[in-house]
């Protein structure tokens, strides 16, 4: 009995050690802390049906993307709409700066609607890189 008595002091010190040092670090969940990082979709409409697709990646100074780490864009579309490159990767990339950003562009046949990005890429610092993940709705012209 007293061991387990231990174990579990143990484990609610360090517990309550975690919690602290995470709201020095910083105090707000992270869900509300600024991103290093900027992504922009942007589509421009062709004189037909159809258009062009821009997604770009911006990055704070002190980081930065690393062509070495995974990057990959899965597209859903609206109906009607096709996108030529399904999922986007570095092979789609454009303008690379490892500590700018980068641009995937891609086209798309159709017309209208709203279409998803789901994003993975990582995230730099000098120590280490870090598996990002976000979802974002555009709307397709």
């Amino acid at each position: 009995m007293k061991t387990y008595v231990t174990i579990v002091l143990v484990s609610l010190t360090a517990a309550l050690l975690y919690f602290t040092v995470a709201a020095a670090d910083g105090g707000a969940p992270a869900d509300t802390q600024k991103k290093p990082y900027r992504i922009e979709i942007t589509t421009e409409k062709n004189a037909g049906p159809g258009g062009k697709l821009s997604i770009a990646f911006g990055i704070d100074s002190g980081y930065h993307l690393d062509k070495d780490s995974p990057m990959k864009v899965s597209l859903t579309a609206p109906a009607g709409v096709t996108f030529a490159d399904n999922p986007l990767s570095w092979a789609q990339a454009t303008g690379y700066d490892e500590f700018k950003g980068v641009t995937l562009k891609t086209t798309y046949t159709g017309n209208g609607g709203n279409a998803e990005a789901k994003i993975m890429f990582a995230v730099c610092t000098k120590e280490s890189c870090h598996l990002k993940r976000e979802t974002l709705t555009f709307a397709v012209k």
